[in-house]
């Protein structure tokens, strides 16, 4: 009889560890392990180690932590800061003379200009509300001289876009008293109190505030009605 070659061939030597190999796993991890229901000997959970599942539902049920008043009001302020519109001198609106429309130099009394304008933001149960300052200085004209003069001002504020539309608009008047001896005099005004509501999403990004003078302002202002006189019996 001849002598059988026992040893495995390049093939039968392959499928020979690979039967092993699954052995070895097998010995070393049940499928147990993979529903949970046990886990391998080699490395045994602490007693009170909570699972993966336990976990994640402790992480969903924690309630967020409840901001502080400064940090409440911190963050309405940083809301504000970052939607506050700009501040803007409309354009045909920037420069006042006393007469207006005057057309002779040496008939103009007063003239008025725009200097520095700032404005700060704040928001609250759905409205913004805005302050606006302005620095403008009125230079005495050739007809012009001590005393004093009313300057108009108008505050809007504007969505612009393809059909601009005005949400909201304010005017006042200055008083500004020109001394004896003064070519030019400094005046401030602000207005603590320009608001609307805070408009849908981005829409806030279109809003400007114009500032100006209004010479004819305070005529297109609506008449205030008279006092109901009391009824006597």
């Amino acid at each position: 009889m001849g002598i059988v070659d026992l040893r495995p061939t390049g093939s039968r030597r392959a499928a020979v560890v690979a039967v092993l190999s699954f052995a070895a796993l097998a010995a070393g991890c049940s499928t147990d392990r993979f529903f949970g229901s046990e886990q391998p000997s080699a490395s045994p959970p602490a007693a009170n180690s909570p699972s993966i599942g336990s976990r994640v539902a402790d992480a969903f049920s924690q309630k967020p932590t409840e901001p502080a008043p400064g940090e409440k009001q911190a963050a309405v302020t940083s809301v504000a800061e970052s939607t506050c519109p700009p501040v803007d001198v409309r354009a045909g609106a920037s420069t006042l003379t006393v007469p207006p429309n005057n057309t002779d130099a040496l008939a103009l009394r007063y003239q008025g200009t725009f200097g520095q304008v700032a404005r700060e933001c704040s928001v609250a149960g759905g409205i913004m509300r805005i302050k606006i300052g302005i620095e403008g200085r009125v230079l005495v004209g050739p007809a012009g001289g001590p005393g004093q003069v009313e300057i108009p001002l108008r505050y809007a504020v504007v969505r612009e876009g393809p059909e601009p539309k005005t949400v909201v608009s304010k005017f006042s008047k200055v008083a500004v008293a020109i001394p004896e001896d003064r070519q030019n005099v400094l005046f401030t005004h602000v207005d603590n109190d320009v608001a609307f509501p805070m408009p849908p999403g981005l829409d806030i990004e279109a809003y400007v505030v114009y500032v100006g003078f209004d010479p004819i302002g305070e005529k297109q202002q609506p008449a205030k009605k008279p006092q109901a006189k009391p009824i006597r019996r």
